[in-house]
């Protein structure tokens, strides 16, 4: 009923939701899904959280990329859990939903999270961002899926991240990507951080692919010739799954790729 008082008869364009879990507070767009989300149920995709946070471990030194951070609920749970000495580097190329992250990273006093407006890619290059709607700031993607408009975005390769921010032999512990079907164009920018990262959470969108134009077979095989092995997020926890079995479904679908390989992978 608040939120209908707000939206409808109020016509606020922004809500402030509550977290009280992770103690966090964080701006949204009142028109948005994940903001009316995260305002009603002071929640935003639990299962996969919880999972996450149960299953990665941070320590002091390590890296994690939020790859497609959105207004920044990954990168400030995960900044609340990690130990001093734990660098985020959160990359959000919209304007709008950037301008929310440094928001929501300021007002809720994040130790080590860096923002930077710029999507992932195979080269560095500027690009169109096509965006969902109001509706869903969550679904902008650069693969030409949806029929709004599109902003012009600077996109940079993963591996050139690293340099420039100086991070040299640290550890790559988590590579968060959420990126609406664009993985593959988005990780082909990153071989050696592939090569070296612990694990990796990120949907997998057979369908937004191939709607682009590209082949999910390739994204699941630069992810295994990287040492990758995959596992579902699910009601069960986190199971092990084998390649075949993730290129015969449609479904999008949560997948935590680790390094080590799972009992009974």
């Amino acid at each position: 009923a608040n939120y209908l008082l707000q939206r409808w008869v109020l016509r606020r364009p922004f809500l402030d939701a509550t977290i009280p879990e992770f103690g966090l507070r964080l701006r949204v767009h009142t028109n948005d899904v994940i903001g009316r989300h995260l305002y009603k149920y002071r929640r935003y995709e639990p299962e996969v959280t919880r999972l996450l946070l149960a299953t990665v471990r941070l320590e002091p030194g390590d890296v994690v990329f939020d790859v497609g951070a959105n207004i920044g609920w990954y990168s400030l749970v995960l900044d609340r859990q990690a130990p001093p000495g734990v660098d985020i580097l959160a990359f959000e190329p919209d304007p709008d939903n950037h301008a929310l992250l440094r928001e929501n990273l300021a007002r809720n006093g994040t130790r080590g999270v860096t923002p930077v407006r710029a999507a992932a890619g195979p080269a560095p290059s500027r690009q169109q961002l096509f965006r969902y709607g109001a509706g869903n700031a969550g679904r902008h993607s650069l693969l030409p899926i949806h029929g709004g408009e599109a902003v012009e975005v600077e996109t940079v390769r993963l591996d050139d991240a690293w340099d420039a921010h100086g991070l040299g032999d640290r550890p790559l512990r988590l590579i968060k990507i959420d990126v609406e079907g664009y993985e593959l164009e988005a990780l082909r920018g990153a071989p050696r951080l592939l090569a070296r990262c612990h694990w990796l959470l990120g949907e997998f969108s057979p369908g937004f692919m191939r709607r682009g134009g590209l082949d999910p077979g390739e994204l699941v095989r630069l992810l295994v010739d990287a040492g990758l092995h995959p596992n579902r997020i699910g009601p069960d926890g986190v199971v092990p799954c084998r390649p075949d079995e993730l290129l015969a479904q449609e479904r999008q679908t949560n997948i935590l790729w680790s390094r080590a390989r799972p009992a009974g992978g």
